[in-house]
């Protein structure tokens, strides 16, 4: 039968909520590669490389410790919006490429709606550049939707728009 621990001391660091690739190579540059290494890591060390707040949130998820009430679905409350992203592999210069992953996103974010029971009459459009500027526009839709497709066209008249000043990040 496995503790707390010994499950935790097993898990790779990617696989804690929040330490993805980004997080999981700054770890790196402080010779963080496991559990253990966090665990040990001096707090103070931590918090100079990653402020005071996501310092201590690292130590508790490494020791299982989370003070986050737990919610009941049926007690949460409704949705106020739902969104995608996605921060791509590389940045990208070419409208096709960004089309792609719209197209995906709005999807994705269509599935949840119509998962959730919801519709929507207003999306939006983010995009994030290489130096992480950005450009947001939000736009109303003709009536109630929860079509990824309607979405996507209408957010391609948005992208139209915009001037690629430099690569897309996000």
């Amino acid at each position: 039968e496995n503790n707390k621990d010994d499950i935790l001391l097993n898990l790779p660091l990617e696989r804690f909520c929040g330490i993805g690739r980004a997080i999981s190579r700054r770890l790196s540059l402080v010779d963080i590669y496991t559990t253990d290494d966090l665990r040990k890591h001096p707090i103070e060390l931590l918090k100079k490389e990653f402020g005071t707040v996501s310092a201590w949130k690292l130590k508790q998820m490494v020791h299982g410790l989370d003070i986050s009430p737990v919610v009941p679905w049926r007690e949460q409350k409704p949705a106020k919006s739902f969104s995608c992203s996605r921060t791509m592999n590389r940045d990208v210069t070419n409208r096709d490429d960004i089309k792609r992953q719209l197209l995906f996103l709005f999807e994705k974010v269509a599935k949840k709606l119509r998962d959730d029971n919801y519709w929507a009459k207003e999306a939006g459009l983010w995009l994030r550049f290489k130096d992480f500027s950005g450009y947001g526009k939000a736009f109303r839709l003709g009536s109630w939707c929860c079509d990824g497709f309607e979405f996507y066209n209408r957010a391609l008249e948005r992208l139209d728009q915009v001037h690629l000043r430099q690569p897309v990040r996000a």
